[in-house]
């Protein structure tokens, strides 16, 4: 195996976080390798992962942290069936857990023929991505900058429980085809609405309850993060929480 750091960056603390590439050179296959040191070195975590499909290449290309995610964007290389002339390369962005580098969330991204990471940026609840997307050998019309943006912390959907809100259980969490969801401090005949919402902020599933727990099936749900809202008919917020599906 050889392994390379492409971009790191560090965290208050002083820990620092990395991502790069790990490469078997017996079968000629490379993963994303993102780590996260202590301020003295200590190796704290470090996590390898690769694309569902066969790859050219696979190399993380920059990095971004919050208090709670660390977002990297790998650029992979395939071929297309019409062969190595034709070779694709495309985004693909990762989202992290800062406390055990869990993968939480990750896409593809393909935009054009060549999809170039540049740049990655945190604020305000928010990841940025800054990339180039252009056909090698086409027009000016083909060249673009491409800039994402990714709402990770709270979408803004979730917001701030008011004080006096009722909190909540999720077992198991992570989980797997099920998981419970229970309320602390609510009556259970209060006519309720359940929300999940993934990291966008964007609401998967819905629906009115009236007992104090509910049980959420995973369904179709791609593994990942995932935001729970519980509001009141008049769409007060009663409770919010995290869950993770595996």
């Amino acid at each position: 195996m050889i392994g390379q750091a492409k971009t790191a960056t560090h965290d208050e603390a002083g820990n620092i976080y990395a991502t790069g590439y790990i490469k078997d050179t017996v079968h000629q296959q490379e993963y994303t390798q993102t780590i996260k040191l202590s301020s003295d070195g200590e190796l704290l975590w470090a996590t390898v992962d690769s694309f569902s499909q066969a790859t050219d290449f696979e190399q993380g290309e920059v990095i971004a942290i919050s208090d709670h995610h660390v977002f990297a964007c790998s650029e992979i290389a395939y071929n297309t069936p019409n062969g190595p002339a034709a070779q694709k390369i495309d985004y693909r962005p990762i989202l992290y857990s800062t406390e055990d580098g869990a993968i939480l969330f990750d896409t593809l991204i393909d935009f054009n023929v060549h999809d170039i990471t540049y740049h990655a940026h945190y604020g305000k609840g928010h990841f940025y991505l800054l990339g180039r997307s252009y056909l090698p050998g086409g027009t000016a019309d083909d060249y673009r900058y491409k800039l994402f943006k990714f709402g990770v912390e709270e979408p803004s959907a979730v917001g701030d429980m008011p004080n006096g809100a009722g909190g909540l259980e999720v077992y198991p969490n992570p989980f797997d085809a099920s998981t419970t969801i229970e309320l602390k401090g609510i009556e259970s005949n209060s006519a309720l609405t359940f929300k999940l919402l993934d990291v966008t902020g964007r609401v998967v599933q819905q629906r009115a309850f009236r007992s104090p727990s509910l049980t959420l099936q995973r369904e179709h749900l791609p593994s990942g993060l995932y935001f729970i809202k519980v509001e009141t008919a008049d769409e007060r917020p009663v409770a919010a929480g995290r869950v993770v599906a595996k």
